[in-house]
């Protein structure tokens, strides 16, 4: 029993790929997203690579900013989560965040473009007398 081809196509440059049982979509939006992932275009590969960076930024942050002491650092995390998608988009340059622990986060073009996540643990030691 053979399933009804199902036809994906890059939304930026047209090109048409036919599928059929080999690949099985559940739907058309599934097939177009894999239209984009294999379509050579400028656009597609542009999408290609900033999700792959925002992929990797998730990582990244979720790593560097886990809340491994107990504390939940997800509004954070979303924060710089954030950032990073606006750097990406090019809609800003730099993100500086200070957690309520003395913890910096910044997020930030780097060299050749490349995304930059920094964390500085801060301690200070104050008396009064």
């Amino acid at each position: 029993m053979s399933k009804n081809p199902i036809i994906a196509a890059c939304p930026y440059c047209g090109q048409i790929s036919v599928e059929t049982e080999e690949k099985a979509f559940k739907n058309q939006k599934e097939a177009d997203n894999w239209a984009v992932t294999n379509c050579k275009c400028y656009e597609a590969t542009k999408i290609v690579n900033k999700n792959k960076t925002l992929g990797r930024a998730r990582e990244e942050i979720d790593k560097m900013f886990g809340g491994s002491d107990g504390t939940d650092r997800r509004p954070a995390r979303d924060l710089l989560m954030l950032a990073a998608t606006l750097i990406v988009d090019g809609e800003i340059e730099t993100v500086n965040v200070s957690l309520s622990n003395g913890t910096k986060a910044k997020v930030a073009t780097g060299t050749k473009n490349a995304l930059s996540i920094t964390r500085t643990d801060t301690q200070a030691t104050k008396q009064e007398v």
